[in-house]
């Protein structure tokens, strides 16, 4: 998922339109990266174990387009995958913010 998509998803789940901008940009910062760390846990949930290194291997060089490569190869329906766990997140802390 692309970050202007993730950004506007994340912005229209929890209705931060009403935010100051730079409220707003804290907001969809913190969220990312949350959506982030989750996506990576789930991902390496789906690896084996030498997939795992391989994945760990790539992460550590900062070539993102090749985390995602990697990643995509590894599991099916790789976008499908990375906007769920990106949807369960948003609703998990919406449900904690009494948002839902």
């Amino acid at each position: 998922m692309d970050p202007n998509t993730l950004k506007n998803l994340i912005a229209k789940e929890l209705g931060a339109g009403a935010l100051r901008d730079e409220a707003k940009d804290e907001l969809i910062m913190k969220m990312g990266e949350n959506i982030m760390k989750r996506t990576t846990l789930a991902i390496l949930k789906r690896l084996t174990l030498e997939e795992q290194n391989e994945f760990e291997k790539i992460a550590g060089s900062g070539d993102y387009q090749a985390v995602y490569n990697f990643a995509s190869s590894k599991i099916d329906g790789f976008q499908e995958f990375i906007k769920n766990e990106a949807s369960q997140e948003i609703l998990e802390f919406k449900k904690l913010a009494g948002l839902a």
